[in-house]
């Protein structure tokens, strides 16, 4: 009796301590349960055709690869819209700010909420994360720099270059500037002309000049005007033609005419092209001497445009040669050209740069470095962390507790480090990801495509759903990946007999001989899904009409107009003929043929029947002579469905060149026949 006490006190400590366990954990694993398991029920997908979409396990019935199962985000219930992510201005979904506030517009900021972005939000947690290599980064402002370095070559200073003309005709005496690069000083001698205008004119001066010694003390005051004009006269001509205030002076000093004049050179520099030699004859026009002043030099450096942000005049700029190790040459940015190089998509930029020295040299090459900073601080991510399709630009911000939302930014200039300008999309202090987030968007994008897919099965299920409940006898619905399935097999079908018949006057179609159920018609034999009987060959029930897809490889029918659901083409009508009629029809379009065929010309070689085209000719492959297709009793020649086209006519099976439309296959009858 004491044993069997014992036993029920055991039982009765195993009932009260499994009821405890129950209580203290049972609570927590269910409630997980229900957020995993129960409130939504685990579906699979395929992942080269995300439509496929299944409530079992299975295979894909388009690639056969297994299906996989679609993970499921926790997400709060559907009358909880959750935190608050960003807010967003009504107008412009780029202006994007973390607090509510106004748009540039004056409107209020819309909140938008975590549950209403879910379909993109993806979550992956801390492992997997690890695992992908996802690092992150804060947005922050701060200037930005930018280092620009290019190459430039050395030119002269158009601004100090000077060119020495002749203004009168003569020969040239004497050369003092015998060879290009020679350094010279302003007025220093540069050659001596003999010219006759010169002397005629310093006759003239000194003439004048004495007539006004003459006159200087008469009492007639137009006398000594005319004479004092006279003298003016003739001295401003030896000024125009480049003779010197001092050779005037020493002429009316003197009194005495020269056989020849001396020019000087107007400026410091060097001789960089000299286009005479002693004893040349030269003519008004003619230029004798270049000097430059190479005191000052130009850098032409080459920008890229979207590096001109970063430029403006006035910026300093520093300069070194690779032949001059350790020296740099400081210069200054003087004008930015108003033009692109349509060769290298380039700006040219002119750096004037001090050269006393004399060690830079024109036609030289060097390296140019431009330190620029944008005014102001900006918003900067990493140029990795956006991603660029070519549409928009996006960056994938963290939300916490591992998840990420992709976000459309607009970008503005790239500066130091491949850091990039955030002109809208971001703010401050978001957390985007800047590695593996090509990653994240191709899993956002499956995610946000299933979403759409699964929620328009969704609603064409709950349509069958209620077109069945209407309807008696039908309470079963066929899920989607059904019909795909027996679809695909379907097609197998026709595909298979098809290439077991040869049809050259298309596919013979099928109908219920009930005329209430005309609208009945398909490709192959079967039953009538509306009354269960057999299906007749259309033939049989003239006078009806079908529609057909032009298309021949896409095999559509259907007894009411409209367009093909495969390729989207518009039905054409066919009349269903009997056999009297069919074979008016044959006649018919064999005397069409034969007309499609006048002037075709083919091989008379049944091995080089594939050699078809209009007008005779010579066989190609043989060299025989071609003769009228019509005369090749036998063969098949292909041609094209659309009446516009007709005049397309081939010896071998393709498509249309004009329409790109599967070509039919036509018997060419014998005329005796």
């Amino acid at each position: 009796m004491k044993k069997i006490w014992i036993l029920i006190l055991v039982i009765a400590s195993l009932a009260i301590g499994i009821y405890v366990g129950r209580t203290i954990f049972g609570s927590s694993q269910t409630a997980g349960i229900q957020v995993e398991g129960i409130d939504s029920k685990q579906q699979y997908t395929c992942g080269m055709h995300p439509e496929i979409i299944s409530d079992e396990p299975g295979y894909c019935p388009i690639c056969e690869m297994k299906l996989t199962p679609i993970r499921k985000d926790n997400t709060s219930s559907e009358g909880d819209k959750g935190k608050i992510a960003y807010w967003v201005a009504p107008m412009d979904p780029t202006y994007i700010r973390n607090e509510p506030g106004k748009s540039p517009m004056g409107m209020d900021l819309v909140p938008v909420y975590e549950n209403d972005i879910a379909g993109s939000v993806i979550r992956i947690d801390p492992i997997t994360s690890q695992n992908m290599g996802i690092r992150m980064m804060s947005v922050e402002k701060r200037q930005l720099t930018r280092t620009l370095n290019t190459l430039a070559h050395i030119t002269y200073d158009e601004k100090k270059l000077h060119s020495i003309n002749s203004k009168v005709s003569g020969w040239i005496e004497k050369l003092y500037v015998d060879y290009e690069g020679k350094s010279v000083k302003a007025g220093e001698p540069l050659l001596e002309i003999y010219s006759p205008e010169l002397v005629a004119a310093q006759r003239e001066f000194i003439s004048a000049l004495k007539n006004y010694e003459r006159m200087e003390d008469s009492s007639l005051e137009s006398a000594r005007k005319g004479a004092d004009d006279l003298l003016k006269a003739a001295r401003d001509r030896l000024l125009l033609w480049d003779i010197s205030e001092k050779q005037i002076d020493d002429l009316r000093k003197t009194g005495t005419v020269g056989k020849t004049m001396i020019l000087y050179s107007p400026a410091d520099g060097y001789v960089i092209t000299k286009s005479v030699i002693e004893g040349d004859k030269i003519s008004p026009g003619m230029r004798l001497f270049q000097i430059a002043d190479l005191s000052t030099i130009w850098a032409i450096a080459n920008i890229y445009d979207y590096e001109l942000p970063f430029i403006s005049n006035g910026q300093k700029a520093k300069l070194s040669m690779p032949y001059l190790p350790g020296q740099e040459f400081i210069g200054k940015i003087s004008y930015i050209y108003p033009y692109l190089n349509n060769k290298n998509r380039s700006v040219e930029v002119r750096i004037e740069i001090p050269n006393k020295n004399m060690t830079l040299k024109p036609n030289m090459y060097g390296a140019v470095s431009i330190e620029s900073r944008l005014s102001g601080d900006r918003l900067v991510v990493p140029s990795q962390a956006v991603i660029r399709s070519g549409i928009r630009d996006v960056a994938f911000v963290s939300l916490g507790d591992g998840k990420f939302m992709p976000r459309e930014v607009r970008l503005g200039a790239v500066g130091e480090n491949d850091m990039v300008e955030i002109v809208s999309g971001l703010n401050e202090g978001d957390v985007v990801v800047t590695s593996s987030q090509f990653m994240l968007d191709s899993e956002s994008r499956l995610r946000e495509a299933t979403g759409k897919i699964r929620a328009q099965m969704a609603s064409v299920t709950r349509i069958k759903e209620v077109e069945d409940k209407d309807e008696p006898g039908h309470a079963e619905v066929e899920h989607p990946e059904t019909e795909m399935k027996q679809e695909k097999m379907d097609r197998e079908m026709m595909e298979h007999e098809q290439s077991e018949m040869e049809i050259d006057e298309g596919e013979r179609v099928y109908t219920c001989p009930m005329d209430s159920h005309s609208h009945v018609v398909q490709y192959r034999p079967g039953k009538c899904p509306e009354c269960g009987m057999k299906l007749v060959p259309a033939d049989e029930t003239s006078g009806r009409t079908v529609y057909e897809c032009p298309m021949v490889e896409d095999s559509v029918v259907s007894a009411e107009p409209g367009r093909c659901p495969r390729c989207g083409m518009k039905l054409v009508e066919r009349e269903i003929m009997n056999k009297e009629q069919m074979e008016q029809k044959l006649k018919k379009e064999a005397a069409e043929s034969d007309s499609a065929l006048s002037g075709v010309y083919t091989c008379p070689m049944d091995s080089h029947a594939h050699v078809v085209q209009h007008g005779p000719g010579k066989c190609p492959d043989c060299g025989m002579k071609l003769v009228p297709a019509e005369e090749t009793s036998g063969r098949s020649y292909y041609t094209c469905p659309m009446e516009s086209h007709s005049h397309i006519v081939l010896g071998e099976a393709g498509k249309c060149p004009e329409c790109g439309m599967k070509l039919v296959k036509k018997k060419i009858e014998d005329k005796e026949k």
